[in-house]
């Protein structure tokens, strides 16, 4: 059934905040607020999906090799780095799954507006030296002495 409708974020949202309730783990706190972030991003259509900052704070080792790929798929590969997602069914559905290892806070607006302004300078890695110096050239000389 699930294959024929298209996903409704309202649907979506429904059914985290149901997983929610049917876990009975300590983080239920962190699931319910993903869940709750893409429930109003749901009813806000024109206003964009809120900013979601997920922190591993459990290592992965030692489980199941579907969560290292999950994690790896939000973009967390080390304990206590944190990533900053908008909220989607996508992510929401990926905190869901790792809800025991990783903690979620809601950005605030404002502090949202201020990280998508402020964008990391790609630095181009420069080439190590070789150990030599190029002092001239032979087309260099040919130009000077046709001159």
């Amino acid at each position: 059934m699930l294959a024929t409708r298209a996903f409704l974020p309202g649907r979506l949202a429904a059914l985290a905040v149901r997983q929610c309730r049917m876990s009975s783990t300590a983080s239920n706190a962190a699931a319910a607020a993903a869940a709750a972030a893409v429930e109003t991003a749901a009813k806000t259509e024109a206003a964009p999906a809120p900013l979601l900052k997920i922190t591993l704070k459990r290592s992965l080792i030692g489980l199941h090799p579907k969560l290292h790929r999950t994690a790896q798929g939000i973009g967390l590969r080390k304990r206590g780095r944190s990533v900053y997602q908008r909220a989607s069914p996508g992510v929401v559905g990926s905190v869901l799954r790792l809800k025991e290892v990783a903690r979620v806070e809601r950005v605030p607006d404002r502090l949202a507006r201020a990280l998508e302004k402020v964008e990391k300078p790609r630095v181009l890695r420069q080439a190590a030296p070789l150990g030599f110096k190029i002092v001239s050239n032979v087309l260099e000389q040919q130009k000077v002495q046709s001159l």
